[in-house]
């Protein structure tokens, strides 16, 4: 995906309006697909006590029932950004291999390698210089 970036003084900002689509994520490994919404979308493992509203099919008993949360806001540009928080969990989550910290607020632009205790998923944004092979 390409972004537009421009300095303006001290501060960077980054362009997502070519994001015109809303994230999913994939279960590295499987063809699983996990379709996000606008708002918060909190990621867990799937449970019957599971409060997620992206509940991951996984035997993996260390990722929590509420792990993470995306939070995807429409931009007035037209795109949208998504914003990636753990749960309070007490488990360990990583984005590219970079641990995430309780308070952490991360944006994805697509491609990140999301590691939620010992499930991984891939974070993917189609936008439109974005292609599915």
């Amino acid at each position: 995906m390409k972004m537009m970036i421009s300095t303006t003084g001290d501060e960077t900002q980054i362009d997502h309006s070519k994001n015109r689509s809303i994230g999913k994520l994939q279960k590295i490994g499987t063809s699983h697909m996990y379709t996000l919404s606008l708002g918060i979308n909190t990621i867990g493992r799937k449970a019957q006590t599971s409060n997620a509203t992206v509940q991951i099919d996984t035997d993996d008993l260390t990722m929590s029932r509420s792990h993470s949360i995306i939070e995807v806001r429409k931009l007035k540009t037209g795109g949208y950004i998504h914003y990636f928080s753990n749960a309070q969990n007490k488990n360990a989550t990583y984005i590219n291999s970079g641990l995430i910290e309780n308070g952490d607020r991360i944006i994805l632009h697509g491609g990140e390698i999301i590691k939620m205790s010992n499930t991984t998923l891939k974070f993917i944004l189609l936008s439109e210089d974005d292609t599915i092979i």
